[in-house]
């Protein structure tokens, strides 16, 4: 978050810091649309407390990329244990 209450990301890949108050991230986000949705959700929460974050952390169900949709395997409990130990009520 800059000076003036505006969140951004940081790419790893270009190495550039990418605006995410636009509909798509554009320019300097290399990543797809569900990534890009997840950084947006994020952002709301940081600026509103609205979660709809745990939202992408799934489970999701067998149908959905063998129900491992960010490909995280076993790890992805974790992740979901930590979210839920910052957001209680998500």
């Amino acid at each position: 978050m800059d000076g003036r209450y505006r969140i951004w990301y940081h790419n790893e890949y270009t190495g550039k810091r990418v605006y995410t108050h636009r509909a798509w991230l554009g320019r300097g986000f290399h990543h797809g649309g569900t990534l890009n949705a997840l950084v947006r959700a994020m952002r709301d929460y940081i600026i509103t407390g609205n979660d709809r974050v745990a939202g992408f952390l799934g489970p999701w169900p067998e149908h959905v990329c063998g129900g491992d949709l960010w490909g995280y395997g076993d790890d992805m409990q974790a992740i979901r244990d930590e979210w839920s130990l910052l957001v209680p009520d998500s």
